[in-house]
């Protein structure tokens, strides 16, 4: 049995049991997502899944405690604590920007080792990366999108590193995949029984930001941004839309595409969580043809320009001559 199926089943049933007794705890002590005007969702749900991901973080050490590792622990810990205690206590919006730009820094600096390079390239990537973190938690919102979302992601990025015969991470890509697996077990079925809460998207938006980067660098290319696009090219249109209404984009909200698609055209929730992970599993297997083919960028503007255009039509679509109206 190869390492990789090791690591992958310690981790898929430690999640299980860890979400199981989650489960158990967040139905004793009354941990609920009560659904309001701007939920997806009509029954109160077990939140906050996503703490489990801290113990996964822990064991990463106790297996590997190199000095890399242990950053990433701590950089991808912190969002689990921060995402959790915002949760349940709302941090205020400067306390919580510390915090991620605390985490982000130890990815950069300490993970990546980005003081080895030119200093103008640090600003994009704390942006890109404090922008990830923020489209994971907006985009966390019907049953699944997260969980599958975040398993392409994943298994595309270590199928990417390992082509390019980088294994220094593969472990604890392969932990979170199992991680995801086992959360599908509650989370991608018609009533959800937890939600991942900011204590997982944030963590998860931490995590494939640095993959993201990570695989950046090793092709040298900045094309690698797209194996996030699907979920990128619906947060900012969403933002634009919002501004050109002169909407506060810091209020929660229902104006995603995703959403539209739940709520105005009736759309299932797992159809609709299937058909985003499946165009971002496309995208992913194409930008891995298209590197090999010494067409990366060209291939990349071309999925960008091609998924805005698709954002704006579809947004035209559903809402008509009312998509620029307050």
């Amino acid at each position: 049995m190869s390492s990789f199926l090791i690591t992958f089943l310690v981790a898929l049933s430690c999640s299980i049991l860890l979400l199981y007794l989650y489960l158990i705890l967040g139905s004793k002590f009354k941990i609920y997502d009560v659904p309001n005007n701007r939920s997806s969702h009509k029954n109160s749900v077990i939140r906050g899944g996503g703490i489990t991901l801290l113990l996964i973080n822990i064991i990463w050490v106790v297996f590997d405690p190199s000095q890399l590792n242990i950053l990433l622990s701590v950089s991808l810990s912190i969002g689990v604590v921060t995402g959790f205690l915002d949760d349940f206590k709302s941090l205020n919006t400067k306390t919580r920007f510390i915090l991620y730009l605390i985490a982000v820094a130890i990815i950069l600096f300490g993970v990546l080792e980005l003081h080895r390079f030119d200093t103008y390239i640090w600003i994009p990537l704390f942006v890109i990366i404090l922008g990830s973190v923020n489209t994971y938690n907006f985009m966390d919102g019907i049953n699944g999108i997260t969980a599958l979302y975040s398993i392409v992601i994943l298994c595309s990025s270590l199928f990417f590193l390992t082509s390019l015969n980088e294994f220094s991470f593969s472990d604890n890509i392969i932990s979170y995949i199992g991680f995801f697996v086992a959360f599908s077990v509650f989370n991608f079925r018609k009533k959800a029984l937890i939600f991942l809460g900011d204590s997982g998207s944030v963590t998860m938006g931490l995590f494939a930001a640095f993959l993201v980067v990570l695989i950046g660098l090793k092709i040298n290319s900045w094309s690698s941004i797209i194996l996030l696009s699907v979920y990128g090219v619906d947060s900012v249109g969403t933002i634009i839309l919002r501004l050109i209404k002169k909407e506060n984009i810091l209020e929660a909200h229902r104006s995603h595409l995703y959403q539209d698609l739940v709520h105005i055209k009736k759309y299932n929730h797992l159809f609709t969580s299937v058909l985003y992970s499946g165009i971002q599993l496309f995208i992913n297997i194409g930008l891995m043809v298209f590197y090999h083919l010494g067409w990366v960028e060209f291939y990349a503007g071309s999925i960008l320009l091609s998924l805005a255009l698709l954002f704006y039509f579809l947004k035209q679509y559903i809402h008509g001559d009312n998509l620029f109206l307050e």
